[in-house]
């Protein structure tokens, strides 16, 4: 019997390994949209990351992460693919575009599968800033000044930044005109 070390050595991600029911911080979207892509090959679709300062970053957002593949077509390196917050969101129903010259302004993140399949959507928010609709990712400690990530272990602690707020009002001074 080999332990998960040794199969993720050894063998490649499968689709069926993402399956959430294995673990719940894998996403649910992400397993349907990859099902319905993947298909008989058994190929997963790679992630990218958009580069740092290059001009993709204004389609997309600095450090965006998509979902796909690299093609040439007529010596143009094109990307096929999603933005991975789309499939988050939308499932299977998240559109697949073809972005032509877009490949050159990606670097593959070669290890995602890997960190999926250990941490799940920790992967793809390690800063914990963002909030799945369907998780429950956080055992919050008593009094809730701490939490713990039930998907990677990460703690976090609660600061509070105080702010002012205006808010803006406005009120008739003086006399009205009798013309008006």
């Amino acid at each position: 019997m080999t332990s998960g070390k040794e199969k993720e050595q050894s063998q490649p991600v499968t689709l069926s390994d993402l399956n959430p029911t294995h673990n719940p911080a894998r996403s649910p979207n992400l397993y349907r949209w990859m099902r319905k892509r993947v298909g008989g090959t058994g190929q997963l679709a790679h992630v990218y990351r958009v580069k740092a300062g290059s001009t993709a970053e204004r389609l997309f957002s600095p450090g965006a992460l998509l979902i796909g593949h690299q093609g040439d077509y007529a010596g143009c390196p094109d990307f096929f693919g999603s933005r991975l917050n789309g499939v988050l969101c939308n499932g299977s129903q998240e559109q697949v575009m073809c972005y032509p010259g877009l490949a050159r302004y990606l670097e593959w993140v070669p290890d995602f599968w890997t960190r999926y399949i250990k941490v799940g959507r920790c992967a793809i928010d390690p800063e914990h800033t963002q909030n799945f609709v369907d998780a429950d990712r956080f055992a919050v400690s008593l009094p809730g000044t701490r939490r713990t990530c039930k998907w990677c272990g990460a703690g976090q602690e609660r600061h509070l930044i105080p702010r002012q707020v205006f808010d803006e009002h406005w009120k008739t001074v003086g006399e009205r005109s009798p013309d008006l």
